[in-house]
């Protein structure tokens, strides 16, 4: 619970019914009783190493499990800004933190619970002590938090390097699994069924998500494969190219890493070409289609929607955001979308007959790629941001004039505009 809900909305019924779990301290876990003890290190430990969440007025006892029932600490104002004195005046770099108080009833008094997230760090090494002393989070119960040795620090230093090596490997490999698959028949379903060669059409995007630092597998292969089949993970497609965002077929593929789908979507008036997911055990969630529509026998027209876009990148975003709360994603993630092929490509902003109203505007791009880096956490609130920024970004790419109040009238049109005020 605590984990998979923002931060800012957890009340005290949260804590209590995360608490009768009774969950053993770890790598990402930490229970204090009060402010007594160096919080500082314990936070300096987390943003070292995975990141975590502390829960400040829970005690635990020797097997570092919570103890019942929960006490809280006495409530006053300002124990989110003691907690951010406590950051900014004892660890180098600072730690950017998340912190909910939550005010409750005990016994008459007026007690509360302080929860910590803390993610995991692009700033590493941080250091505490006056920056002599540089901590690491370990699963050993009676050392939870210990000094880094000479091999740790350089861990450390390296950290960044091996994720981010890491991160484009993940990434190249979907796309060179997705360059294959294009070089070989598909099946797809028809009466009788039928194998069809897809070839690379233009206007190809690809929409993708991982953590900015992955570093181990955060499921395993057979809780991802269930995750793919609930149906809660799919988003409404109100766009109307797709039955449910993702597809995911039953018939998913494996690979070492990953959960793969993929299908062509020829029975339909949109969308010629291939519809490709890959779900990575370290968090890359990554999806192409084609952005230009049916014209005739599967000849695409040369324009794009900007609503197509502003669609599906809202939708890519909601699943995101439910993959991420199941599987334990803290910290930064990156949000990529790339555009294949668009020289001399148009773009008109929803139906076809913006051609003759509008005059389309041409992109002298052969691509298009943008980039964003966002806390998980702040995937539901920053949602509206993030597909203002992209999609004015992509209408720049064709010289096309895209209005942040144009963009809030058509998500507002299908009821998307309070989805980050609600978590979703």
């Amino acid at each position: 619970m605590i984990f998979s809900k923002p931060i800012d909305q957890l009340d005290i019924d949260d804590i209590k019914v995360f608490c009768e779990e009774r969950i053993k301290e770890g790598f990402n876990l930490e229970y204090k009783e009060d402010f007594t003890g160096r919080l500082e290190k314990v936070i300096c430990a987390f943003a070292n190493t995975w990141g975590g969440v502390i829960l400040l007025g829970v005690g635990e006892d020797e097997e570092g499990r919570p103890i019942l029932p929960v006490g809280g600490i006495p409530f006053e104002k300002g124990l989110d800004v003691r907690v951010t004195n406590i950051v900014v005046d004892n660890i180098y770099p600072p730690v950017f933190c998340q912190k909910n108080v939550i005010r409750f009833k005990a016994n008459g008094d007026n007690k509360a619970i302080v929860v910590i997230a803390v993610p995991e760090s692009d700033m590493t090494p941080h250091s505490v002590d006056h920056r002599r002393s540089i901590y690491v989070r370990t699963d050993d119960r009676n050392k939870p938090e210990q000094r880094a040795t000479v091999e740790e620090l350089e861990w450390l230093m390296d950290k960044r390097r091996k994720s981010i090596e890491l991160r484009e490997r993940l990434y190249n490999d979907a796309i060179d699994r997705l360059t294959r698959i294009y070089e070989r028949p598909i099946l797809w379903s028809g009466n009788p069924p039928l194998e069809t060669k897809t070839t690379p059409v233009p206007g190809r995007a690809t929409f993708s998500a991982v953590p900015l630092f992955p570093h181990q597998a955060l499921v395993s292969s057979h809780e991802l494969k269930e995750l793919c089949h609930k149906a809660s993970f799919c988003a409404h497609d109100y766009y109307h190219t797709l039955d449910e965002f993702p597809q995911l077929s039953t018939y998913g593929k494996t690979t070492q890493e990953s959960i793969i789908h993929y299908h062509t979507n020829y029975q339909r008036s949109e969308g010629d070409g291939l519809f490709y997911y890959e779900i990575s055990k370290y968090g890359l969630f990554l999806f192409q289609e084609p952005l230009f529509p049916r014209r005739g026998k599967g000849v695409a027209h040369d324009y794009i929607r900007c609503t197509h876009v502003i669609a599906r990148l809202d939708q890519f975003l909601e699943v995101t955001k439910k993959l991420y709360d199941e599987i334990n994603v803290l910290g930064l993630i990156e949000i990529r979308l790339d555009i294949d092929d668009i020289f001399e490509a148009r773009m008109i902003w929803d139906t076809s007959s913006d051609r003759y109203q509008l005059s389309p505007k041409l992109s002298h791009d052969t691509t298009f790629s943008t980039r964003q880096v966002v806390y998980k956490d702040k995937l539901a609130s920053k949602r509206l941001d993030i597909i203002k920024e992209i999609s004015q970004d992509v209408g720049f790419t064709f010289n096309f004039n895209v209005s942040e109040q144009r963009i809030e009238d058509y998500l507002n049109k299908y009821g998307r505009l309070d989805l980050g005020n609600s978590g979703s």
